[in-house]
């Protein structure tokens, strides 16, 4: 701001000084003789008082001072508008922070909460896994004897009632498991498979079986139609058997109170094998076919069925889905809802080869001939009987009364396993056990002892004498039947790893009878090794070639059976055969070298000494002394 000023004197020989001041400071400021601009920089918004005169009013009191007012406007920043809203976003400010610490305490509550709940609903939830596991007990020792005295009761009005008690007995045990089971999908994500060879149509019947009681008292038909008569996959029967039980108890759960008819239609092709169940009940809402499968999840027009957990559909997508396969949900056209389970017959879902599959396909004209054979023996007939009818679906089943006889037949049969009670006539089951371990040619067999005497001193007894399981009456059938497959399961892999064994070692003409495709593969493997042996520039390549197999699956396959790359394999055959032919005595340690496909003498010693702790001039040496002797 500049100011001109006069004192309208318009003498040129004056030259006046003007003096000012602002806001009545103490001093006044003069400006220099002959200027009149006083100038102001930088002023800030508000109103001044300025006193001006041409004499310095210090020195003359009586000195004339005009007085002026300036009105020097706020800027927009600092004007007192600016200034409301500066206080408005600061109680704004304010008041947000309040909000967000209030919200974010509330946050932290409400997680504390929810940890304390879902503590306590964890608790609750293992609370009911332990009762779940106290109910398996006695549920088992109500099972088993039902099972005995179905057999025993000719009154065909009890016997059917008691059919009817066990099969409920049985949903009852179903039940359990899937509560155990989705106790071990929260903590252990259960995704691993346990594979086996699986049956469809057999399965899906005996699924459709257990609920014949239940569909029968709601007037329900069920209907089973199937495009092939028999299939055979590699599944994890627990798991696809869970499945079909939720789909089949899904199905009758949500039926009308007037009955219907559910349907199960089973369709094979050349790439995948498909299961479609479909009832005449209410069908899905077309919002809700996207959430069916989601955990928990319960329809509203279902809320009526309030047994429902929400999980059932869940686990059937997540069995599905771990073997590969897909599950597709929707309303039929005549109302109601199906639900497709599609299962890809490839990758591991198949049974090894063309030739096994066709085996497999074939097993029920051939199974007297092909199953393992199990003895049961035990005085009571009911049992033998039975255990022999449960276990024939799959095995080849002699019956013994009492020792004696089971020894007779065991020795005219030789079983793969024997089943045998305790106390019997005639010959226990202690003095039976003893016999058949003296008896070279059965001492490998597979025993489980079946006794009502469940005491230490008795379990103790039956471990010295060689029992490979002890079973208490009264036993659950599905431990005993997975327990038979075991050992079964462990005495083929143990001839296996014999005949493996006696493969690789090294015979000039040797000639086998080998059972599986592995063995056949190997006997093959160490044929064509011992047919080019001398050869020194013979390797693994041109083994490969010569049996026709990739190289890669060639390193694979003999690791897998051996343990040892196809290099150390060969090496290994070439020193046993070294040995062979050094026990013979017919041949120089340089005749052998050169026999084996080796011309480097030193290399061949320490290959020779590496396998059997001494060079080859020693093990002559000892071979000798052992024969003098």
């Amino acid at each position: 701001i500049t100011l001109e000023l006069s004192s309208y004197t318009y003498s040129q020989q004056s030259e006046e000084t003007f003096y000012y001041r602002i806001n009545n400071e103490t001093h006044w400021q003069n400006l220099e003789k002959g200027q009149n601009l006083i100038s102001f920089v930088n002023l800030s918004g508000g109103e001044y008082t300025m006193q001006l005169s041409n004499i310095n009013p210090e020195k003359d009191k009586t000195a004339i001072v005009s007085t002026y007012t300036i009105d020097v406007p706020y800027p927009w920043y600092a004007c007192p508008e600016a200034y409301i809203i500066y206080t408005i976003l600061l109680l704004a400010i304010l008041f947000g922070t309040f909000k967000y610490i209030q919200i974010r305490n509330r946050r932290k509550y409400e997680l504390r909460e929810k940890e304390k709940s879902l503590e306590l609903s964890n608790q609750k939830m293992d609370f009911f896994v332990n009762i779940s596991h106290e109910l398996k007990t006695p549920l088992s020792l109500i099972i088993a004897p039902l099972s005995q005295l179905i057999s025993e009761v000719s009154n065909s009005r009890q016997k059917q009632a008691l059919q009817s008690i066990h099969k409920n007995s049985l949903r009852l045990n179903t039940l359990i498991a899937q509560i155990l089971d989705f106790k071990q999908l929260e903590y252990e994500s259960e995704d691993t498979l346990i594979r086996s060879h699986v049956e469809l149509c057999t399965l899906l019947q005996n699924c459709m079986d257990s609920f014949a009681t239940v569909a029968k008292e709601k007037q329900i038909e069920l209907a089973f139609q199937t495009e092939a008569d028999v299939v055979w996959l590699n599944l994890d029967i627990l798991k696809i058997e869970s499945i079909f039980i939720n789909l089949i108890s899904n199905a009758i759960k949500y039926m009308p109170e007037r009955g219907g008819v559910i349907r199960i239609l089973l369709r094979k092709n050349e790439k995948r094998v498909s299961i479609t169940v479909s009832d005449d009940g209410d069908g899905f809402k077309e919002e809700e076919l996207s959430l069916v499968c989601i955990r928990f999840f319960q329809g509203k027009n279902r809320k009526k069925h309030s047994e429902g957990t929400g999980i059932g559909l869940y686990l059937t997508k997540k069995f599905a889905e771990l073997h590969n396969g897909r599950i597709e949900i929707g309303n039929n056209k005549t109302g109601g809802a199906y639900v497709e389970v599609s299962i890809p017959m490839s990758g591991e879902n198949i049974i090894g080869s063309d030739k096994e599959s066709s085996a497999i396909q074939t097993e029920s004209q051939t199974e007297e001939e092909t199953c393992a054979t199990l003895l049961i023996i035990d005085d009571n007939k009911e049992m033998v009987t039975f255990l022999a009818e449960t276990l024939s679906t799959k095995y080849r089943c002699l019956k013994a009364y009492n020792g004696k006889e089971g020894l007779e037949l065991a020795e005219k049969h030789k079983p793969d396993l024997v089943i045998v009670d305790q106390m019997m006539p005639i010959m226990d089951g202690f003095e039976f056990v003893r016999l058949l371990r003296h008896n070279q040619q059965m001492s490998s067999i597979p025993i489980i002892m079946l006794t009502a005497k469940d005491d230490m001193e008795t379990e103790l007894k039956s471990i010295k004498i060689g029992i490979d399981a002890f079973i208490p009456k009264p036993f659950d059938i599905k431990k005993l039947i997975l327990r038979i497959a075991q050992l079964l399961q462990k005495r083929q892999s143990m001839e296996k790893s014999i005949r493996i064994e006696k493969i690789i070692q090294p015979q000039l003409d040797a000639e086998g009878d080998y059972q599986s495709a592995d063995e056949r593969l190997l006997e093959k493997v160490t044929k064509i090794i011992e047919e080019n042996m001398e050869k020194e520039d013979f390797n693994v390549t041109m083994l490969a070639d010569m049996i026709a197999v990739d190289p890669k699956q060639l390193y694979r396959k003999i690791k897998q059976l051996t343990g040892m790359t196809p290099i150390n394999y060969m090496r290994k055959l070439k020193m046993k055969k070294a040995a062979v032919l050094f026990a013979q005595n017919q041949f120089t340690v340089s005749e052998v070298m050169y026999l084996v496909g080796y011309t480097n003498a030193s290399y061949f010693s320490k290959c020779f000494s590496e396998e059997f702790g001494v060079s080859p001039k020693q093990f002559i040496i000892n071979q000798k002394e052992s024969s003098s002797e």
